[in-house]
C-alpha cells in the first residue's frame, strides 16, 4: 500500500484549516461591518428616509461606507474566526489528534500567520489609497443628504435648518404643519425664519421673517441666457408677513411687508459644491498620502502649528499600524482558541471582543496620546500593536510549548490551563 506523500498531507491540512476558518471569518466580517455601518451612519440614513431619497444614493452611500471600514472589520473578523476555528478544533479533539501525529502548533497555526501577512500587504495599500477616497465619497454623500430637500425635515415646535454653509445659515420654526390632501400641499402656519450670517468673524442676525402660513412648493427657474424654463427647485412659499432687515445707518431694522395678495419665495437651493469643487477642504481623514506628505512639509517650518503636524504625522501612522492589526490579533487568537477547550464559543467571542476593544482604544486614542505625551507619532500610532503583540507572542510562547510555565510564572487566570500538553 502505497503512502501520501509530504507535500499532498501538507497541502490537505492546509486547505482544511483554511476551509474551516473561512466561514467564522465572513460570519464575523457581516456582523462587525453591520455594527459599525449602523453606528456611524443611523443619523444620515434617518434622514435620507425622512426625506425620500432615492435608493441608489442609499446603496452608494452604504458601499463607501463599506469601504472604509473594512480596515477595521477584517482584523476584527480574524480574530473572532481564528479563535472560534482553533477552539472548534480543540473542543472536537482534532488538535489532540494532529498533535499525536507529530504535527507541530507552528504547522497548525502557519496558514493563518500566512494569511495574516497576506491581509497585512493588502490593507497596507488600501488604507493609503482607497480608503481615503472612501472617506471622501462618504462626506460628498452626507453633503448631498444633508443638502437635499432641507424642507422635508421641518417639524412643528423647534427650529430646523434650512441650509448651513460657512457664510451663515438659515432656520426656520413653525407652530403647526397640516396637509391638504384636495391639493396635495403641506401647510405651514406661525411661521419664524432667522438668517444669521458669519461678518468680521462675528455671528450677526441679518434678516428676520414672520409669515402667517406657508406652503411647499415645486418652482420653476427661468434661465435667463436662453429664456428656456431652468431649472425645478423646491421652495417655500410665505403668505401674510414681514421682513427685518438691520438698518446699519440707524442701528435699527427695515421693515417690508408682504401681505393681502403678495407673497415671498424661500428657494432651497440645494448645494452639492464639495462634490464639484476639487479645490474644497478636506479632513486629513481623507487626504491621500501624497496629500498628507505635502500638508506636513507645508507645516513644518510653523512653529504655531506643532499640534496640527502631531495630527497630521499620527494619522499617517496609524494607517501603517492598522494593517497589521489583522496579523498581531491572529497571533493572540491562535492561542486563546486552544485554551478554550471546554469554555464553549461564548467565552471565545468574549475574549475576541475584550481584544478588539483593548486594541481599538489604542488605535483611536493615538491622536490624544501624541499631542499630550512625548511617545510621538510614531509611537502613538504603533502602541496598540505593541501592547497586543507582547501579550499575542507570550501567550503564543506559553500555550504552545511543553515547559511547565505555572511553575516560573505565577498563577494568572487569563492563562488558566496554559501548561502542559493539550
Amino acid at each position: 500500500m502505497s503512502r501520501i506523500p509530504g507535500y499532498l498531507k501538507s497541502t490537505i491540512l492546509t486547505r482544511y484549516l483554511i476551509k474551516s476558518f473561512i466561514v467564522p471569518f465572513l460570519i464575523g466580517e457581516i456582523f462587525f461591518s453591520f455594527v459599525i455601518l449602523l453606528f456611524n451612519l443611523r443619523q444620515l440614513i434617518q434622514a435620507a428616509l425622512e426625506k425620500g431619497i432615492e435608493a441608489g444614493m442609499l446603496m452608494k452611500l452604504s458601499l463607501f461606507s463599506m469601504g472604509w471600514t473594512l480596515g477595521m472589520t477584517i482584523p476584527m473578523s480574524a480574530l473572532l474566526a481564528i479563535i472560534l476555528t482553533i477552539g472548534a478544533l480543540n473542543t472536537d479533539q482534532e488538535i489532540i489528534v494532529m498533535r499525536a501525529g507529530g504535527i507541530a502548533y507552528f504547522r497548525i497555526f502557519r496558514p493563518y500567520l500566512v494569511f495574516g501577512f497576506i491581509m497585512a500587504g493588502i490593507l497596507l495599500w488600501y488604507q493609503m489609497d482607497v480608503v481615503p477616497y472612501c472617506m471622501r465619497m462618504v462626506g460628498v454623500m452626507g453633503d448631498r443628504i444633508a443638502n437635499y430637500n432641507p424642507t422635508a425635515l421641518i417639524e412643528a415646535g423647534q427650529f430646523t435648518a434650512l441650509d448651513e454653509q460657512k457664510s451663515g445659515a438659515r432656520h426656520i420654526y413653525v407652530d403647526s404643519i397640516t396637509t391638504d390632501n384636495i391639493e396635495k400641499t403641506t401647510i405651514l402656519k406661525g411661521i419664524q425664519i432667522r438668517k444669521v450670517e458669519n461678518k468680521g468673524g462675528t455671528n450677526k442676525l441679518t434678516e428676520l421673517v414672520f409669515a402667517e402660513r406657508g406652503e411647499k412648493i415645486l418652482k420653476n427657474i427661468e434661465n435667463r441666457e436662453n429664456n428656456s424654463g431652468g431649472e425645478q427647485v423646491r421652495a417655500l412659499r410665505l403668505y401674510n408677513g414681514f421682513i427685518y432687515i438691520p438698518d446699519s445707518g440707524s442701528k435699527g431694522f427695515e421693515k417690508i411687508d408682504f401681505k393681502d395678495d403678495g407673497y415671498m419665495d424661500i428657494n432651497m437651493r440645494e448645494n452639492f459644491s464639495r462634490l464639484e469643487s476639487a479645490k474644497a477642504e478636506i479632513s486629513i481623514f481623507e487626504m491621500t498620502v501624497t496629500q498628507l506628505l505635502d500638508k506636513m512639509d507645508a507645516l513644518e517650518d510653523t512653529v504655531a502649528n506643532k499640534d496640527a503636524i502631531i495630527h497630521i504625522k499620527t494619522e499617517f501612522y496609524k494607517r501603517t499600524a492598522l494593517p497589521f492589526a489583522a496579523l498581531i490579533l491572529i497571533l493572540c487568537g491562535f492561542p486563546l482558541g486552544i485554551i478554550n477547550k471546554r469554555s464553549g464559543k461564548g467565552a471565545g467571542f468574549g475574549q475576541a471582543i475584550i481584544l478588539i476593544f483593548v486594541y481599538f482604544s489604542f488605535y483611536l486614542s493615538a491622536d490624544a496620546i501624541g499631542v499630550h505625551t512625548s511617545l510621538g507619532p510614531v509611537l502613538s500610532a504603533w502602541i496598540g500593536n505593541i501592547v497586543v503583540f507582547v501579550f499575542g507572542i507570550s501567550l503564543y510562547i506559553i500555550r504552545t510549548t511543553d515547559i511547565l510555565w505555572k511553575i516560573k510564572i505565577p498563577s494568572f487566570k487569563f492563562f488558566k490551563g496554559a501548561s502542559g500538553k493539550t
